[in-house]
C-alpha cells in the first residue's frame, strides 16, 4: 500500500509539483494552509508523513509543524520542513523543534522525492494511512 504523506504549502505551483513527484510512488494529500490541515487532522486523517512550509518561527504553519512534533498523536509522524527564509536560525529552531529535515527553496525535486522515500523507510512499520474518529461532528 502507498504510504501518505500531507503537502501545507501556500503556492499552488509547489503544491502541484510536490504531489506530481511524490506521487508516483506515495498518496499525496495537498493543502494550501495550517487551517486545512487541522480540518483533516479533527476528522481523523493521519498522515506517515508531513511537508510543511514554514515561512517563518512566528508563522501559524510554524506552529501546525511543532504541534505534529511534540503531539502524542502525531509523535511519530516525520516533518520536512520546506522554507524561502534562507536564516540558519530558522532552520535550527525547526530541527530543534522536531523536524526531520529542513530545504530550502528553490529545491531539488528529486533529492526532495528521495529523502521523502528514505524517511518513510526508516518509519515503515505501518505503512497504512491512519484515520481516527477523533470528535463526533453529528451532534443532532
Amino acid at each position: 500500500m502507498r504510504r501518505s504523506i500531507l503537502t501545507v504549502e501556500n503556492n499552488k505551483g509547489l503544491r502541484y509539483l510536490i504531489s506530481t513527484i511524490l506521487g508516483t510512488k506515495h498518496s499525496v494529500r495537498t493543502v494550501q494552509s495550517s487551517s486545512e490541515a487541522m480540518q483533516l487532522f479533527s476528522v481523523g486523517y493521519e498522515p506517515c508523513m508531513a511537508i510543511v512550509d514554514v515561512p517563518s518561527a512566528e508563522s501559524e504553519n510554524f506552529e501546525l509543524m511543532e504541534h505534529i512534533c511534540t503531539s502524542s498523536m502525531f509523535k511519530n509522524v516525520p516533518v520536512i520542513v520546506l522554507s524561502a527564509n534562507r536564516d540558519e536560525a530558522l532552520k535550527a529552531v525547526c530541527l530543534e523543534a522536531g523536524a526531520t529535515d529542513f530545504f530550502t527553496k528553490p529545491f531539488d525535486p528529486v533529492m526532495l522525492s528521495e529523502r521523502a522515500s528514505q524517511v518513510l523507510s526508516e518509519n515503515a512499520p505501518d505503512i497504512t494511512p491512519k484515520k481516527r474518529k477523533i470528535f463526533n461532528l453529528n451532534m443532532f
